[in-house]
């Protein structure tokens, strides 16, 4: 009887397609509940497990994008990430849907870009068949306005240096030409 339970359990087992099959004589001498081979050894057909998605906590997202987690609380509280599910225990859990809006909203800040318009791009970064004539727009408008700011602040540099040029230095503030320039303005 060992002999033949051995038999079955190699045939079991050296064959993964499950295509030799056991006697009902033989199979009614493997008692599962007591032999733990038996149990390993089952075909299981037409059993699919389904892939895990990859999620993240607060803190992974925060740490893969260099974000604080109160910033993406807010971000969350003024709608522009999606709000995440949550696990039994109420934690928020994100996936990679989360993490790929998050970085481009931090992209879009290192830019420049206002929370507005980031709002703005995110809604038609959804819409994948919609024409980017709206993107383009939008970033012409923030271009502009960067290079207005550009503008100010060369026109304050230049009025930095004249104001600078005025002072001689090493007299009392009495005497400087700077505080002078500062008062009148």
């Amino acid at each position: 009887m060992a002999s033949t339970i051995q038999s079955t359990r190699r045939k079991r087992w050296d064959d993964p397609a499950g295509e030799a099959q056991a006697s009902e004589e033989q199979q009614g001498m493997i008692d599962s509940h007591s032999d733990p081979v038996a149990l390993i050894s089952k075909v299981y057909s037409n059993y699919r497990v389904k892939p895990m998605t990859q999620t993240y906590r607060i803190g992974d997202l925060a740490r893969l994008t260099d974000t604080k987690v109160v910033t993406i609380r807010y971000y969350e509280r003024i709608g522009l990430m999606p709000e995440p599910e949550r696990s039994a225990a109420n934690y928020r859990v994100y996936t990679k849907a989360h993490l790929d809006r998050l970085r481009l909203v931090r992209r879009c800040r290192d830019l420049g870009f206002s929370l507005e318009q980031i709002a703005d791009l995110a809604a038609l970064s959804t819409d994948r068949q919609h024409s980017c004539h709206d993107v383009d727009n939008l970033t012409r408008l923030h271009l502009a306005e960067v290079e207005a700011k550009i503008a100010d602040l060369k026109a304050l540099a230049a009025a930095l240096r004249r104001i600078g040029a005025q002072c001689e230095g090493g007299t009392t503030i009495s005497n400087c030409r700077i505080i002078e320039a500062l008062d009148r303005s």
